[in-house]
C-alpha cells in the first residue's frame, strides 16, 4: 500500500513540475510562447492571407496539365 502512495505522490509532483515548466518556459515543452510567435511572424515576411493555399484545388482550366481535356 505504501508503494501506491509513493507512486501517486511522485505522479502528482512530476505533473505539477511539468505545469510549472510549461507556464514559465513554454518553449521547453513544445508550446509556442508569445515571443516565439512574434519571431515567426516577423520571419514570415508576406501576409499569409494573401498567399495561395496549396491545399485548395486549382480553378477549372488552370491545372497546369499539358494534356488536352476531352
Amino acid at each position: 500500500m505504501e508503494v501506491l502512495w509513493i507512486m501517486g505522490g511522485l505522479f502528482i509532483f512530476v505533473t505539477l513540475g511539468f505545469f510549472a515548466v510549461a507556464l514559465f518556459f513554454p518553449e521547453l515543452v513544445g508550446i509556442t510562447g508569445k515571443v516565439a510567435r512574434n519571431i515567426e511572424e516577423s520571419h514570415r515576411g508576406d501576409d499569409p492571407a494573401k498567399q495561395p493555399n496549396p491545399n485548395e484545388s486549382a480553378p477549372a482550366g488552370k491545372t497546369g496539365s499539358k494534356t488536352p481535356s476531352n
